[in-house]
């Protein structure tokens, strides 16, 4: 049967939250490997960031290449660029929500490689014996209890550098440039630095 007019944007509304499910959990062990941190409310915003790129910023894009040959792209990139800003501005507001940065352990490449197989598994064999996969998947995300935070960091170059002391608090070098990696190792560690 084909849907109503309601139906049909209760469908194209409910894909968009499920894609965007299945893209987040794929892609926040990558997350929590490299920057030790989830962005909860990411799938808020791309509810609605993503229905808005696809009706109004894409369209207008397409328009801008074909008025390229004209010199008349201008008139589609300004409304294209309305898009981008309200797609910023949704990215802006969803992040400044509170608690929308969970931290989380280091993940050892071990365990990134435990679920990537794991998913991996579960996506491409049929049957009842895929689900074997969700075990990599907890198995991967287990090793994160095996980790604990380095002893001694040295980031950009050596601009800084730090140790751990025996009381868990970090002793860092003070130098030019170092305040944007003492945040991230503070924010990775819950401890001072």
């Amino acid at each position: 049967r084909r849907p109503s007019p309601a139906g049909e944007v209760v469908g194209y509304a409910g894909a968009v939250v499920v894609t965007t499910l299945v893209a987040t959990l794929g892609t926040d062990p990558f997350s929590i490997y490299h920057f030790h941190r989830i962005a909860l409310y990411a799938p808020l915003a791309n509810v609605v960031a993503v229905p808005l790129s696809a009706v109004w910023t894409v369209p207008w894009g397409v328009v801008a290449c074909l008025l390229m040959p004209l010199g008349l792209d201008r008139l589609a990139l300004i409304p294209m660029g309305w898009g981008i800003d309200a797609t910023i501005w949704i990215a802006e507001h969803v992040s400044a929500i509170p608690g929308d940065v969970w931290p989380t352990p280091r993940l050892p490449l071990f365990g990134l490689l435990l679920i990537v197989l794991g998913g991996l598994w579960l996506c491409l064999w049929r049957g009842n014996w895929r689900r074997w996969g969700l075990l990599g998947i907890a198995a991967g995300l287990a090793t994160m209890a095996l980790t604990r935070p380095p002893d001694v960091v040295i980031a950009e170059g050596g601009r800084l550098v730090a140790v751990r002391a025996p009381n868990g608090r970090y002793l860092a070098t003070n130098g030019w440039g170092t305040r944007i990696a003492r945040s991230f190792l503070a924010d990775e560690t819950g401890e001072r630095v």
